[in-house]
């Protein structure tokens, strides 16, 4: 089975046996995965410029600080959810596609 290239980055895929247009298929999957993974990744850093931005707006309001941190701890929480879901997606993808060209 294949295992997920994002948690062990020495995992190489050895695509030299594969033909021209099977190739093809695979890199495109590959580039489109990380574009998802770009977007994803721009989304909540921009999320979280924006919470610091509320944060200095803040200054230093003791009880209103600790709130606004707790909410974005869950903010952050959630955005690592979804990062997390959005990887094992590919890696789920990318192994039915390496099962269907029967490189398990």
């Amino acid at each position: 089975k294949f295992t997920s290239m994002k948690s062990d980055p020495s995992h190489h895929l050895d695509e030299s046996h594969l033909d021209k247009e099977t190739r093809k298929l695979l890199e495109n999957l590959k580039l489109q995965q990380n574009h998802e993974l770009l977007a994803l990744l721009e989304c909540e850093q921009n999320n979280e410029l924006k919470r610091e931005e509320r944060m200095r707006s803040f200054g230093n309001s003791g009880e209103d600080r600790k709130k606004l941190e707790r909410e974005f701890g869950i903010e952050r929480a959630h955005a690592q959810k979804r990062i997390q879901e959005l990887s094992e997606h590919h890696d789920r993808c990318l192994n039915e596609f390496l099962q269907t060209i029967d490189l398990k």
